[in-house]
């Protein structure tokens, strides 16, 4: 006979990154500049969030959300987080660098939170991406459908 099984409750640390001034800039650039402006800078960006253990969950046209604790989890997760959070700060700033004047000066904004929680199995979870995404609105960003 197999048992109930066992709950896991852990600390996710989840990771928000979007551009900033991406509207006005997506009005000024010609569509294919937009999108080898977006698919390179987010190639880093992912790139940056995989090299310090996080999981892209959301690609969200000009923004990321990344997990940190889910579905691997780490003692260190928040601070992977943190220390993501600058390094995708310098990439961006370094990638910015490489680009024509006419999309020069782009820049990230950033947020990371944590909770306690059961990803899999705890309803609270998907509360608190609904809240995550007003927040993500609040900042003029559009979430994408939940999970």
């Amino acid at each position: 006979m197999v048992g109930p099984a066992t709950e896991e409750r852990r600390i996710v640390t989840v990771l928000f990154a979007d551009l900033v001034g991406f509207t006005a800039l997506s009005e000024f650039l010609d569509p294919e500049s937009v999108k080898s402006l977006v698919d390179g800078c987010f190639h880093r960006v992912v790139d940056v969030i995989s090299n310090f253990g996080g999981r892209v969950d959301k690609l969200l046209g000009d923004g990321v959300v990344a997990l940190f604790g889910a579905p691997v989890a780490h003692e260190d997760d928040a601070e992977r987080a943190v220390r993501c959070a600058l390094r995708i700060q310098k990439t961006v700033e370094e990638f910015s660098a490489t680009r024509p004047v006419a999309e020069a000066n782009l820049r990230m904004r950033i947020g990371v939170d944590f909770d306690l929680t059961n990803p899999d199995d705890d309803p609270r979870f998907n509360e608190y991406w609904q809240q995550y995404y007003q927040i993500m609105a609040r900042h003029g960003v559009s979430p994408p459908a939940a999970k």
